[in-house]
């Protein structure tokens, strides 16, 4: 992991409260991914409510409690975090709760990129707004430019406060800012990148796969502990069955997913 770099992901109540929990299953993938345990040790866990924050404390050590009067609020609060930790020198790599954590992504964000993000589509593709699936994963590096970025988005708040619901995939797409600040964009490729909207069959290539297409949240843990359950099957096969990986070994998940995908907007 580079230095000064932070895993960020954002909990409230309903993926955060008790055993079995989203949050549960977010860490547990750190624990059972290839070479994701050390990555422990950098993740933040924002938490929007009292609730998951001690929930969250149960069972991590680097909790933070971003609270508001206003729940209105907490989206801006959201973006204003991300903003301070560029301006105080940090790099971050932003992930949703309900993205399990296969591999180590790290070595596939490119460094001189103002953002790398995970838009469903492969970094070689001509993007479009139609064509964008928020896989939940994005990095910024703490540089001129992503603070000049961050700033602009606060002007922007204020000045069209109803523009802001889109997603960062679709804004990094079609916002024509991206250009004017020079904010180079690398797209992740949807191979390694996956998600229950267009799962990835190749377990030897995926490093993450999120939960969207899923806004029932029992459904979404029971696919996402199915998911692990595969992934721990698939990584448990002995040398002499190698073979089986690629040729007859796919996802099991989804299952019970299906739906309109979420989004983190910015």
């Amino acid at each position: 992991m580079p230095d000064r770099t932070v895993i960020v992901s954002m909990v409230g109540q309903a993926l955060a409260s008790s055993p079995g929990s989203v949050l549960d299953l977010f860490i547990e993938s750190f624990h059972v991914g290839h070479g994701t345990k050390p990555l422990l040790n950098h993740l933040l866990i924002i938490a929007l409510d009292s609730k998951a924050f001690h929930y969250c404390k149960s069972m991590h050590p680097h909790c933070f409690y971003l609270t508001s009067k206003k729940p209105s609020l907490l989206r801006h609060l959201k973006y204003k975090f991300l903003q301070e930790l560029v301006e105080l020198g940090y790099n971050f790599i932003f992930t949703d709760a309900d993205v399990m954590w296969l591999r180590n992504p790290v070595s596939r964000i490119h460094p001189s990129k103002s953002l790398t993000i995970a838009c469903g589509f492969n970094s070689g593709d001509l993007p479009s707004v139609s064509d964008t699936v928020d896989q939940g994963f994005f990095s910024m590096p703490s540089t001129v430019r992503t603070v000049e970025y961050f700033k602009y988005l606060d002007v922007a708040r204020f000045l069209h406060p109803n523009k802001h619901n889109q997603s960062l995939c679709d804004a990094s797409v079609s916002d024509d800012i991206f250009n004017t600040l020079e904010v180079e964009v690398e797209y992740l490729d949807a191979a390694h990148f996956g998600g229950f909207c267009q799962q990835s069959k190749n377990m030897e290539e995926i490093c993450t796969v999120r939960a969207n297409c899923c806004e029932n949240i029992e459904n979404k843990v029971h696919d996402l502990r199915m998911l692990l359950d595969d992934w721990r099957n698939f990584t448990g096969l002995s040398v002499e069955h190698a073979g089986l990986k690629e040729s007859s070994f796919t996802w099991r998940a989804p299952e019970q997913c299906k739906g309109v995908q979420g989004m983190f907007v910015m």
